[in-house]
């Protein structure tokens, strides 16, 4: 058990913010996004789930900004409108005066002038978005049409960042050049079992917890975390913090239980003191020849002769049975150890992160029963429908919430596709026949959004053989993708 410096480290959370962490395929792609967008006029998309990393990317990339880029980085918001980014763009990027009044088409044109006199010059304009799944449709339209349409002299290269889900946007007919024109898609890269130990040892460098890293992450737990969070960077994260709570609250009490004891051996020694002061007050009155002795400098000028008491002294034990204060000064029974140790041990509890390890748990136990710490460490991306209505004799594809959380929520499926209308999905299917489709209403944009997924997997690896299966042309359209049941349980509680 690692001995922490309380006073200083209690409050003290190193993962709270995150920090990028250099792994040889993060860094190539890096090198790939920078190549892309110096020399390609293909959109660029990077898609990831919340908490892989997206935006420690995105600043690393900034630090990687070439001498002839011009670059701006909005920060998305449902409420971005296209006239106000395009004014932004101008302003931003090329030193435009703000356009008050002008329409948006007006902005488009002017947008493309300053563009192409930039490119003419030798400078490359690039949008750089993170978090692009939450712009309104209007506006992700505009990025796309400057990124996509007209003489490619005045074409802005885009680089998207954004949730996997913007691939069903990006499906609706609006984005219709988007399925005819070839874009660039790439994925941030888990972090291996090897790479997390490193990954954490990072975090705890130049705070007290610094050299520690094996005393409170032993390759037990450094497994399970890694169970736990599939390599994700922001599961790592939470998932840490938790065991050094852990590790803060077993100092802080291991420190009450130092002082308890050493206020014990203080009461004792004043007690010891006492009991010996008390013995050597009595012989100094009955027996004072033994302090005196024999030496003739101690002895009592013409002492006087000391007549016998009439009645015997006391005694000490019947000082100590009828003098109220000298009873006090008897030792009290001792605390028994054993129970003090039990009481310690059962104050010292850890929290302990608990995870079933694949070896050793069936996937029957795995179906039946929910991780407590799983459902600490899932983040509520947005706000859903907390009921969901049972479906129709006739869409018994729509399935109920309680269908839903009896599944296991370790298992994977396939997302096919998102849409806001229940009604446009039926033609989809009726087209492609897929078997194992269920469908689950959420809420997205402030609308009813309705997910189509298909098939349920112990592991991602069957996930990944049934995508491989799925017709070429449906792939292209919809590009299906791997979540687990756990991130659709989360949205529709």
């Amino acid at each position: 058990m690692a001995t922490l410096d309380t006073t200083s480290s209690l409050m003290l959370n190193p993962f709270k913010t995150a920090k990028y962490f250099a792994t040889p395929e993060l860094t190539q792609r890096l090198n790939l996004i920078v190549h892309l967008l110096q020399n390609s006029e293909q959109l660029l998309l990077i898609l990831a789930e919340e908490g892989c990393g997206k935006t420690t990317l995105l600043q690393q990339l900034t630090e990687r900004i070439q001498e002839n880029w011009i670059v701006y980085t909005p920060n998305s918001s449902p409420a971005l409108a296209p006239d106000t980014l395009a004014s932004s763009l101008l302003q931003t990027m090329f030193g435009v005066a703000r356009q008050e009044g002008k329409n948006l088409h007006t902005l488009q044109e002017l947008l493309r002038t300053q563009i192409a006199t930039a490119r003419y010059n030798g400078q490359l304009p690039i949008l750089m978005v993170d978090d692009a799944h939450k712009l309104p449709l209007k506006t992700l339209q505009l990025i796309i049409e400057l990124a996509m349409t007209g003489d490619p002299q005045t074409h802005l290269r885009v680089l998207l960042i954004c949730e996997p889900q913007i691939t069903s946007i990006l499906a609706a007919p609006e984005f219709e050049i988007v399925h005819n024109t070839l874009i660039h898609t790439l994925d941030i890269p888990p972090l291996s079992i090897e790479q997390m130990f490193y990954y954490i040892d990072t975090y705890l460098a130049d705070t007290p917890y610094q050299g520690q890293t094996q005393k409170l992450f032993p390759a037990e737990v450094i497994r399970k975390i890694f169970h736990l969070s599939e390599g994700i960077a922001g599961e790592i994260n939470l998932l840490a913090e938790q065991i050094l709570q852990t590790a803060q609250t077993q100092a802080v009490l291991a420190k009450q239980k130092n002082s308890i004891i050493q206020q014990h051996k203080l009461l004792w020694g004043t007690l010891i003191v006492a009991i010996l002061s008390g013995i050597g007050l009595f012989l100094w009155h009955e027996h004072p020849e033994l302090f005196l002795g024999t030496d003739p400098m101690l002895q009592v000028a013409n002492p006087r002769p000391i007549n016998p008491p009439s009645t015997r002294p006391p005694t000490i034990s019947t000082i100590f049975t009828t003098d109220p204060i000298a009873r006090q000064l008897v030792p009290q029974v001792a605390p028994d150890e054993p129970a003090l140790k039990a009481q310690a041990h059962s104050a010292l509890t850890p929290l302990l992160l608990t995870a079933h390890s694949a070896e050793s748990t069936t996937t029957k136990t795995a179906e039946a029963s929910t991780s407590p710490t799983h459902s600490l460490l899932e983040t509520t991306v947005s706000t859903v429908d907390k009921t969901i209505k049972t479906a129709s004799t006739n869409d018994d594809l729509l399935k109920s919430i309680e269908w839903l959380n009896a599944q296991n929520p370790n298992a994977y499926t396939l997302q096919i596709l998102g849409a806001h209308d229940y009604n446009t999905l039926q033609p989809f299917l009726q087209t492609y026949q897929l078997s194992d489709i269920a469908i689950f209403k959420t809420h997205y944009r402030e609308k009813d959004w309705y997910i189509v997924t298909m098939g349920i997997y112990a592991s991602r690896k069957s996930a990944e053989q049934a995508l491989a299966t799925l017709p070429a042309s449906l792939k292209q359209q919809t590009q299906p993708w791997i979540r687990t049941l756990a991130s659709i349980q989360n949205r529709v509680e």
